[in-house]
């Protein structure tokens, strides 16, 4: 059985969703903790703009995560860039809003393809390469407080697809857990990006706040800091735990 994981003297972390919102937080995050960031996202574009905001301990991979036949050439790239990789932070996600009469079957098939199936996937290989090679590790994933809550404006799908997450978290904590490989989740509650803005109807953040006690949006970098919590030896005895960040919309 692995032992607790000590503080690497090189921390290594991948992030996927690299490109903005709160997967840029979160790369900001690990490098300002010291580790050297692997950068996933399918926009090239962006991962630059964020691998200059970072700086030398940034790396850069485009790639698009719904092929997931590419997941062991990606690891093999990131561990050929930075080294041998100690945690893998999943932020990349989809949401189309949708009213539930309005979701087709492609909606359906491309959250759960992006959400949840390369989460799996991609958390499976990197879990493995671990094992293998008698390393412990970390991984988190972002989940959502909609997977207790249901989803709002369009969300229900996007939703669903948390609820499989963190259901999933608690399967891998329990299958790697004594090889000394964690997981957990954080549940973001409504953030500041791009993502959650982009289609809301009238009305609809003045009806989110209202549920929020702190009576605001949380900042990507407030999310980040629990990422990096988790992915750390700081929180060493956790595991299959899902952190709410959600401002007490949400209290679990």
């Amino acid at each position: 059985m692995a032992q607790a994981e000590d503080h690497p003297q090189r921390w290594t972390v991948l992030v996927t969703g690299a490109g903005g919102g709160i997967g840029r937080a979160t790369a900001h995050a690990f490098s300002a903790a010291g580790a050297q960031v692997v950068c996933v996202d399918r926009d090239r574009q962006a991962l630059q703009v964020t691998a200059s905001e970072i700086g030398e301990s940034a790396h850069v991979i485009a790639a698009d995560l719904s092929d997931i036949a590419g997941f062991e050439a990606l690891l093999d790239r990131a561990e050929h860039l930075a080294g041998p990789l100690d945690s893998l932070a999943q932020l990349a996600a989809i949401l189309r809003r949708r009213a539930v009469r309005d979701v087709t079957e492609e909606d359906w098939d491309a959250h759960f393809s992006v959400n949840a199936k390369a989460a799996f996937f991609l958390s499976r290989a990197f879990a493995e390469r671990l094992r293998e090679s008698g390393r412990p590790g970390s991984v988190v994933n972002t989940a959502s407080q909609s997977w207790s809550t249901g989803g709002l404006d369009g969300a229900v799908v996007y939703a669903a697809t948390k609820g499989a997450l963190v259901t999933m978290t608690r399967g891998m904590a329990r299958t790697y857990g004594p090889d000394g490989i964690r997981f957990n989740a954080v549940a973001p509650g409504f953030v500041d990006t791009e993502m959650l803005r982009d289609g809301l109807e009238s009305g609809s953040m003045d009806r989110m706040l209202a549920q929020v006690p702190l009576g605001r949006l949380a900042s990507p970098d407030e999310v980040a800091k629990a990422i990096v919590f988790l992915a750390s030896p700081a929180s060493s005895y956790i595991t299959g735990a899902t952190i709410v960040v959600a401002g007490g919309q949400l209290m679990h």
